[in-house]
């Protein structure tokens, strides 16, 4: 699992005082207690490996963003790079994506994209290929979780 900490993921969720960091932490934390071998990374402009199992519960509940910006790509890049499906939480604004990249990793990958966002032109195929889901509620998230990678659920 990858998670967003950059500086936009300190916004509220629509309708809510709810932080987008501390909604992907909460769905972090729910994984990583329901999948012991969950690993866990975070990412803004660099990659920080959070670990695995339920050690990584403590630094998930610090997760906070800095004021400063990210690189979706080296989250991707990262996921690319593992051997197990990846799960990025975050909420997408990044425009310096290769799509090309993107679209190499959309198997290896799904990302649940946190509102408000902005739907940059890499983001497109995941969302019609249903390996997307845009989170406006937390049933969104355990919809999508449930369903299997590339069906209408996802999406």
């Amino acid at each position: 699992m990858v998670i967003d900490r950059s500086g936009s993921m300190g916004e509220p969720m629509p309708g809510s005082r709810i932080e987008k960091v501390s909604v992907a932490t909460a769905v972090a934390i729910s994984l990583v207690l329901a999948y012991e071998d969950v690993h866990v990374y975070a990412f803004d402009t660099r990659i920080h490996d959070l670990g695995s199992g339920s050690i990584v519960i403590e630094p998930l509940l610090r997760l906070a963003p800095p004021d400063g910006g990210t690189s979706i790509a080296n989250a991707l890049t990262l996921a690319n790079s593992l051997s197990e499906e990846s799960i990025i939480i975050t909420d997408a604004i990044d425009p310096d994506v290769d799509p090309e990249l993107a679209r190499r990793v959309m198997e290896r990958s799904r990302i649940i994209i946190l509102e408000p966002a902005e739907y940059f032109d890499w983001v497109k195929p995941y969302i019609q290929g249903g390996r997307a889901v845009i989170a406006k509620t937390p049933s969104d998230v355990i919809e999508f979780l449930a369903s299997p990678p590339g069906t209408a659920g996802g999406a």
